[in-house]
């Protein structure tokens, strides 16, 4: 119901998530992607997409981390 109505009218469910780690000399490191397609071809994004109908938001990011990274 609600899922298929925002998809008509534009608005579509989407996650963003960033990897973030500390080195070995104890600084923080986040990680970025390159785009490959699109209007923002080569520029630095995070890593996300659109969710799925029936899957969480933990399950969209994994499923984006493993197909994006």
């Amino acid at each position: 119901g609600v899922y298929k109505i925002a998809c008509k009218t534009g608005v579509l469910p989407c996650t963003d998530g960033v990897a973030v780690r500390r080195n070995k000399y104890g600084d923080i490191e986040a990680m970025a992607i390159r785009r490959g397609t699109g209007c923002f071809k080569g520029r630095l994004g995070s890593v996300g997409g659109r969710i799925m109908r029936g899957e969480s938001m933990e399950e969209c990011l994994r499923r984006q981390f493993r197909t994006d990274v």
